[in-house]
């Protein structure tokens, strides 16, 4: 599209921008499950890697769980304070760190700590993940042609 055109429609541009954000909210959301699911499939094998326990696998699992309970209290708060943008980059930046130290953890230990704050990090994409599917698509169905999303897009942006 040709900056003339844009210049002409300036809402094409948001559109385009939004659309945007669109797909890479959807893949947060879907990094969410497919470090859960891909992790409970992979128990047993994690098991005989570090010559542990199932018991102890599964505390991992349970460490992540538990933190994805208790994070959206800490960093609902923070994004108040911090703003979305700021807390979804930050949240997203840690959950690639600690996602490569849980694999190249060396004991089951150090996999539970790295798993458990992973989880941690990863409600923080999720909540803002969340909520612009709430915000954009609510008002896709429940309104129409309103587009109550924009205030979401501006506020991220």
């Amino acid at each position: 599209m040709s900056s003339k055109a844009m210049q002409q429609n300036p809402n094409k541009k948001t559109v385009i921008k939004q659309k945007r954000m669109l797909v890479i909210l959807s893949w947060i959301l879907f990094l969410h499950l497919f470090s859960y699911m891909s992790y409970l499939t992979a128990l047993m094998d994690i098991s005989q890697y570090f010559d542990a326990t199932l018991t102890k696998v599964a505390l991992s699992v349970s460490l992540y769980q538990l933190t994805l309970g208790i994070s959206p209290l800490v960093m609902g708060p923070a994004s108040d304070f911090f703003g979305r943008r700021t807390t979804l980059l930050f949240s997203l930046f840690f959950v690639v760190i600690f996602s490569a130290l849980c694999y190249f953890s060396v004991s089951i230990n150090l996999l539970i700590i790295f798993r458990t704050l992973q989880g941690w990090f990863i409600v923080g994409s999720k909540i803002f993940s969340s909520l612009f599917f709430l915000f954009f698509l609510s008002s896709k169905i429940f309104f129409g042609k309103k587009k109550s999303g924009d205030l979401f897009f501006k506020k991220i942006a």
